[in-house]
Parts: structure tokens; sequence; C-alpha cells
């Protein structure tokens, strides 16, 4: 009960005071809505009500319109957990200055949290609003009478908090260096596998060697001898022909069947020379997590990643999952993780995890690709998620969640992020009358 809130309490309070609108005013200060006020004295017994989000009471801060009712009548009032009209009290989104998500400008993504925020305010007759906090979860804990909402991407249940269903689901990649080309002199050594060139060099030792025994067999054994074997079964070797044709009959069987292995030896070896010349060639390239485990490459990542995503204990150490979680190294400010990214031009031995998301808008900023392999796997970890987060037990909190699943199932959400995403940062017109009139977004939101 730590964190229990009363937001959502309905409270029927029994006095003697005349004046009801000090305890309507002290139960919103606690952020109460649901409140019946019964005075009980002087012979008189009545029911006093009073909406916090009529017009006469300046969104909570004063109780001035009050309905009254006599008991003895039949009781017409009745609580509702959902919210239908706000006459234009705020709606406010917090949050802290140093996030991507204030930079609408820059990221479709914090954009269209914006964008949904205001929608939701729409529905609901509110006045959209947006403050900068240094600490703004500490912000929303102290702040139960107001109407603050804020996004986090934490997956797990978040104690003192309640969220909504997911905005925007972000997959997570895990970049890994790309594979260097390999240079025309190397690719000349890759031509064959080593093991058939071990039997070229056998197989041109051992002709040499039968070649030079064949013809010194009735004579004396001279290096002139050996030297003109060499040189006869090199030009074979090389060019297919010899200077002079030998008289001998089994140097002519040798001279026949080794023209036919060198014609075949020179066919593959042509081919393949042609193939490699004309394709690039790489080295080994990491493709899935299990080669990324198996490599041994340190992995940088986030230090919320990590919090996040690894926190549990295997016991099975030879899992793929515990193998990553030793191989990760946390990183704590983005000034790291924008150096580990930027890097991958000059190092090529380690790999990061990161969202697809934060990728992108990485390159946005420094206006290039980043040169790496992208394993898109979420399989491992899951995808991240984004969500409107508000106090635990908040009264605004369920017509939060009706509003965001509306919004979620009508497909307007999607309509409002594949605008942000295809058309207004692609064709740089967020400031144009155009994406007012799509989106309804007033000026003071596209130019936040």
């Amino acid at each position: 009960m730590r964190y229990r809130r009363l937001g959502n309490l309905k409270i029927l309070v029994i006095t003697n005071m005349t004046n009801a609108s000090l305890i309507f005013e002290m139960f919103w200060s606690y952020g109460i809505n649901n409140v019946i006020v019964l005075f009980y004295g002087q012979g008189i017994s009545k029911l006093s009500m009073c909406d916090r989000y009529s017009p006469e009471n300046a969104c909570g801060k004063s109780a001035n319109s009050i309905i009254y009712q006599n008991c003895e009548d039949q009781v017409t009032f009745s609580f509702t957990n959902l919210i239908r009209q706000m006459n234009k009290c705020p709606i406010t989104y917090i949050y802290a200055g140093d996030q991507i998500y204030a930079r609408p400008r820059i990221f479709p993504t914090a954009a269209y949290i914006f964008s949904v925020i205001y929608e939701l305010s729409i529905r609901r007759n509110g006045t959209f609003r947006h403050a900068i906090y240094d600490n703004p979860w500490r912000t929303m804990m102290f702040s139960s009478d107001k109407t603050n909402i804020i996004i986090t991407w934490i997956r797990s249940k978040l104690n003192g908090y309640t969220v909504t269903e997911p905005l925007v689901r972000i997959d997570n990649v895990w970049l890994v260096p790309k594979a260097e080309e390999i240079s025309n002199l190397n690719a000349f050594v890759k031509v064959f596998k080593w093991n058939v060139w071990v039997a070229v060099g056998v197989t041109l030792i051992s002709t040499w060697l039968t070649w030079f025994l064949i013809i010194s067999w009735n004579g004396r054994f001279t290096f002139e001898k050996l030297g003109l074997a060499f040189m006869n079964v090199w030009s074979l070797t090389i060019c297919g022909c010899i200077a002079q044709f030998p008289r001998l009959f089994a140097l002519r069987i040798i001279l026949l069947l080794y023209l036919i292995y060198v014609i075949h030896i020179q066919c593959a070896f042509t081919s393949n020379m042609a193939t490699i010349l004309t394709t690039p060639r790489y080295g080994f390239q990491i493709r899935n997590l299990e080669e990324l485990a198996e490599s041994g490459l340190p992995i940088y990542v986030p230090t919320p990643f990590k919090e996040e995503y690894f926190n549990l204990n295997d016991t099975n150490h030879q899992s793929l999952y515990t193998r990553l979680q030793k191989q990760l190294h946390p990183l704590d400010n983005r000034s790291e993780y924008r150096r580990v990214l930027t890097g991958f031009n000059h190092y090529r031995n380690y790999a990061v995890l990161t969202s697809e998301e934060d990728l992108r808008k990485l390159e946005k900023e420094l206006s290039k690709k980043i040169d790496v392999y992208q394993i898109l796997d979420n399989s491992m970890i899951g995808v991240a998620t984004i969500r409107l987060a508000l106090p635990t037990d908040h009264y605004f909190a369920p017509t939060l969640n009706s509003l965001v699943s509306e919004l979620v199932e009508s497909g307007i959400g999607d309509r409002l992020k594949y605008y942000f995403e295809r058309e207004c940062f692609t064709k740089n017109v967020l400031n144009s009358n155009k994406v007012q009139r799509v989106l309804g977004i007033k000026s003071h939101l596209v130019c936040v």
C-alpha cells in the first residue's frame, strides 16, 4: 500500500458544516473527485455534489458550483470513472529538457507523442500544455491534483504509476561490424580452398620428382637433370606446353596425364578468379545472435537497456541469454553512447545494442548513415514500447486508458505516426499549414 493513491475512491462525508466548498476543495487538492457531502444538523439533511470541471469551479481551484439535493427525494447523484467534459482545463505533458522527446522538430516519435496528447485533450475539450522539469518523475509524485502525463518505455510494472497500452513499438537492433572487403591480392589466394592448394603443390612436386627419376634412370643423378625436370613440369603447369617433346614412352604418358590435370585446374582457376575479381569478397560476417555470442565481442548498451532487458539470473550458464549477458558493457551517458556508435568507422572490435529509433535519431543528427551490420532480432528481449503514465489510482487514469485504446484501435494513432515519419520530416513541412490542416495541430504545438 506504500504507493496507493486515493484518486479513484468514492467518499461520503457526513458533517454539520454548512460550507461544503471547503470540503470539496480539500479533497480535490488530494486528487479525489468522487465526493458527496451529507449535511446533517438543525433538523435538516441534504446531499451536495460538485464537479471540479464545471466552468465556475476554475478546474478545481474553487468549489463555486455545488448541486444540492434533499435526502427525502430520490437520490440521483452518481459517480463516473470516465471524464467526458473538461471545459478547457489543462492536460499537461511533462518531460525532462535533455530527453529526445523534448525535440519534436527533429524526431518523429517525439512529435507523434505531442500530437497524441494534444488529440486526447481535444477529445475531452481540455487545453493541451507541456512543461519541462529537471525531474519529471518526482514532479508527478507530488501533483496528484493535476492532470500531468509522462511517457515511459519501461516494460515492467512501475511502482507508483499506472501505464497505458503501448503507443509505439520499436524494434531493438544489435549492431555489429561489417565484414571487411578482401583485397584482390588476398582474393588470389582464396581462389581455391587451402586443401586444394595443398593438393596442387603435392601433385607438382610428385610429378617433378617422377620426371627427374625417369630421365636419370640409366644415367647419373645431376642437378642439371633436376633443374630440367622442374622447368618442364613448371612450364606444363603454367603454360600447358614444354620446349621439347620427350622421347621416352613413360614421360609421354606422364605428360599426357599431367596435361589433362593442368587443363582442368587452369579452367577452374580462371573461372574462380574471374568471379572473385568482378564480385566484391568479404570476410566472415556475424549474422545472428548465436554467432555474436560465439565471437566474444563486448556489447555496449545504455544502462537503462541493461537494467530493463537483462535483469534475470539464468542458472543455465550455457544459454544464449547468459552468454550475451556476460558480454554486456553498460554506458552511463549519451556522450559515451554517441562516441561508441560513431566509432564503428574506425574500430571493429565491439557490438552495440540499441533501439532502431535511437539509431535513426543519431543518423539524423550526424546527417550520415552509420556503417554497421544490423541484426534485427526481438526473440531475446522483445520490442521496446512507449507508453503514457500517471500516478497509481489517479482520477484521470481510466479516462486516459480509454482514450489511448480508442486512438490505437481506431487507427488514428497509426495515421498520426505515419504522417510524421513519412511526410512531415522527410519533406520538411513541419511548419506548413498542411500539417495543421491534416492533423488539427495548432501553432503552439508545431512551434514547441
